[in-house]
């Protein structure tokens, strides 16, 4: 779970506001478990910051053994040579997920928080110091350089948490009008059902997704077709699920059998398929009963994430909603049980993984 308020705005947007504006912060966290955005902002940070034909004495970066609290100071209190800022960056600094760092006592880490607290003799206006870190384990303790960080006056937290349907758009809009290639606006729609992100049982993130644009755009000729996005990105599970799923509650066992075959012929795990069935049906059921109390798709979102802890793609709730029209509460409550049931069996070693998922299909 991350450390992240509903009301906030995601952190993409966040940075880009306080970009354009005045003050830009003195000692930033770049967080989260989308780590292109880590990376990205880090990098995009130092260059903007930093004067190129100065950039090899302005911006420091510190890790490994050139890495310790006098290190971070007296790098931080290092003037500039000709740049507007002088950039320290502190990559994968485990202390702000909270975790030990070897070399860095926990004494160090007091001194580092007082450093950047103390409004007069800490962190000097014309400094960027950067920490960048991973997702952290999450719960109610946050940790105390990260809580430093954002209560200090002159500091702010961006956790990259993963985009939201509009974001996810934009991003892969603006890389397709950058690859020069024709495309249809469908296609991203196309692309974003096809790749399965923001699916929390599939390791997909933004650097897979750039990663498949990239191949997408070098493989398609002067127009971008939905038969370029096939070739080029690896079909989504889940949407053989739904699929999966339709065959059951329409009682067509063959069918359903054979997706399941075809999910285990492309090496997808038994226990992951069965995750995913209980997740599926899970949102179903939510987004059934959300409609027929007239709540809006962004309603449902923001009750999702409360649930899951992550906004689901819109595609994703339509697609749901879809499946609940045609579905009645008592056959979509049935195949929920059953598949608490299997998964509970699964987990006790009573049925193999294989057979209890093809004993679901049959028996629902």
């Amino acid at each position: 779970m991350p450390y992240y308020k509903n009301n906030e705005i995601h952190a993409f947007r966040k940075i880009e506001q306080d970009l354009k504006g005045r003050g830009f912060p003195r000692v930033v966290l770049l967080c989260g478990p989308e780590r292109f955005l880590v990376d990205f902002y880090a990098s995009k940070l130092g260059r903007m910051f930093t004067e190129e034909s100065t950039r090899m004495l302005d911006l420091v970066t510190l890790q490994g053994d050139s890495l310790s609290l006098q290190a971070i100071i007296e790098a931080s209190e290092t003037v500039s040579m000709l740049s507007p800022r002088k950039v320290v960056l502190v990559p994968d600094f485990p202390p702000a997920e909270g975790k030990k760092l070897k070399g860095f006592s926990e004494n160090d880490i007091k001194s580092l928080i007082e450093y950047i607290k103390d409004e007069k003799n800490g962190v000097p206006e014309s400094t960027l110091l950067i920490f960048t870190a991973g997702e952290g384990e999450g719960g109610k303790k946050v940790p105390a350089l990260r809580k430093a960080i954002s209560d200090s006056k002159f500091g702010h937290v961006y956790d990259f948490q993963p985009l939201d349907d509009s974001l996810l758009r934009g991003f892969i809009d603006k890389r397709l009008r950058n690859s020069g290639k024709k495309y249809h606006p469908a296609i991203v729609s196309r692309i974003i059902a096809q790749c399965g992100y923001g699916n929390k049982y599939i390791e997909y993130t933004l650097y897979n997704l750039d990663n498949d644009i990239r191949k997408l755009t070098a493989l398609a000729a002067e127009e971008i077709t939905e038969a370029d996005v096939a070739a080029a990105i690896s079909p989504n599970p889940e949407n053989n699920i739904f699929q999966l799923l339709d065959n059951v509650a329409g009682n067509r066992k063959g069918a359903a059998i054979l997706m399941l075959h075809n999910l285990l012929e492309n090496k997808t795990e038994p226990f992951r398929i069965q995750a995913m069935i209980v997740s599926q049906l899970e949102l179903i059921l939510m987004v059934k009963e959300m409609s027929e109390h007239g709540s809006s798709l962004k309603t449902m979102g923001d009750v999702i994430k409360d649930i899951e802890h992550r906004r689901p793609a819109d595609f994703r709730i339509k697609k749901a909603l879809g499946f609940a029209r045609n579905v009645s509460y008592d056959t979509l409550r049935h195949m929920l049980t059953g598949a608490y049931e299997i998964d509970r069996n699964i987990k006790k070693g009573v049925f193999d993984p294989k057979l209890a998922l093809e004993y679901y299909i049959s028996n629902n």
